[in-house]
């Protein structure tokens, strides 16, 4: 309804900023970023400095995911319009969105600071919290978005996530079937119906997933992605066969869209990685590291049994299963104080490495895995790049044990 209101005020006035502004903000709102984008530029070109448009197209841009520009927008919106909220958790957002969770951390931590009733911040915290295997942190910012607004659809799929990684599955569903009946077209939470048991004939459920199929919808990428991936699983498991299968293509086409992948690259990564970790590599570097025996990587190829075997050793009471942390490779892509890496990554930053780094590198793991399990005596990483470490795990960590799964 607000859309229609916007537009019948363009009508009187097509240069009415305000109204340009808030329509481009409720399309935003609406996961209609492509729409908005002419309307916050054609409020920009009245007027370059409007805050308030500068980050509504900010806004709009994560929506694209063309998250730098987001990025640099929402810092403009900021260095006109200081401490505005929306700039902020939008900024947060963007962070978050581009794997720089700890920058959108910094935000939203600042932000609620100073206003603890930001739903929208207490909910992308707790997206980050569980992006991260901290369910903990991420159930209580969720519970906060709830307090204030109980019929928050976002904080409760985000529970019943959590409540499915937990493998408490009946109160999982229980969750997701909130989130529809409040929001009967969240595609989200109609997916994660489906993969929360196993789909039975005349669910409901996919009557609801056909019916948007067949709306014509106005939908992300995303959300295409989603509902393709759900209607598959779920004629699947009714073993109609024949309608599974293009909704499986068509999803892997749409998801294959948003990847960026470069064969040759990751070949000379791969080159690279034999080249520098040589054996020579190895014994010049050993005597260093972090002696602490808390480690377990489990590694092995997809579908191999790498999450059964964590579920199997994370069910003895002295070990944590942290699942696929990203903190090993984060620490490794770290530039070498002094040298010139050229912005270069693993590992060909490691060319000048000492035992010294080593050992600092080792620490830096200890205490990630320690902020999330401090009781814990083992905790479990069952990232699957980790495999790209293996020769410099007994450096950093030589106490660790490593699982390969086969």
């Amino acid at each position: 309804a607000a859309i229609e209101w916007y537009k019948k005020a363009l009508l009187v006035d097509g240069n009415f900023i305000e109204s340009l502004s808030n329509l481009g903000a409720v399309l935003v709102e609406s996961d209609r970023g492509d729409e908005a984008v002419p309307h916050l530029e054609k409020a920009l070109t009245i007027d370059s400095n409007y805050s308030v448009a500068i980050c509504n197209l900010g806004l709009a841009r994560i929506k694209q995911e063309r998250y730098q520009e987001a990025i640099s927008l929402l810092l403009r919106s900021l260095q006109l319009n200081s401490g505005y909220p929306e700039s902020l958790v939008g900024l947060a957002r963007a962070y978050f969105e581009s794997e720089q969770n700890n920058l959108a951390l910094e935000i939203l931590l600042e932000v609620i600071k100073r206003d603890g009733l930001r739903a929208d911040a207490h909910s992308l915290l707790g997206s980050i919290y569980t992006e991260e295997g901290k369910s903990d942190l991420a159930e209580q910012h969720f519970n906060t978005v709830l307090a204030i607004d109980p019929e928050n659809v976002a904080a409760i799929t985000g529970i019943g996530n959590i409540k499915m990684e937990q493998g408490d599955f009946l109160q999982a569903k229980a969750q997701f079937m909130k989130a529809t009946q409040l929001d009967e077209n969240n595609i989200e939470a109609r997916f994660y119906l489906t993969q929360v048991e196993k789909v039975s004939k005349d669910d409901p459920n996919v009557t609801a997933l056909e019916s948007i199929l067949t709306s014509k919808a106005n939908l992300s990428v995303d959300k295409k992605i989603s509902l393709h991936y759900a209607l598959g699983k779920a004629y699947d498991d009714t073993k109609r066969f024949d309608d599974a299968f293009p909704h499986f293509l068509e999803g892997a086409r749409l998801k294959r869209s948003k990847i960026s992948f470069d064969a040759a690259a990751d070949a000379q990564l791969t080159d690279s990685i034999i080249s520098t970790v040589s054996e020579e590599f190895i014994s010049k570097n050993q005597g260093g590291g972090d002696l602490s025996d808390a480690p377990i990587f489990i590694l092995g190829m997809p579908r191999s049994g790498t999450t059964l075997v964590e579920q199997i050793i994370s069910s003895h009471p002295d070990v944590f299963g942290a699942g696929e942390l990203d903190c090993l490779i984060q620490i490794l892509q770290q530039p070498i104080d002094g040298v010139d890496d050229n912005g270069k990554g693993f590992p060909d930053n490691f060319v000048n490495l000492t035992p010294e780094l080593l050992s600092k590198y080792g620490q830096q793991y200890i205490e990630s895995i320690k902020a999330l399990a401090p009781t814990a005596k083992r905790v479990t990483d069952k990232m699957p790049a980790n495999y790209l470490m293996l020769g410099l795990i007994p450096l950093i960590l030589p106490n660790a044990k490593i699982i390969h799964v086969k």
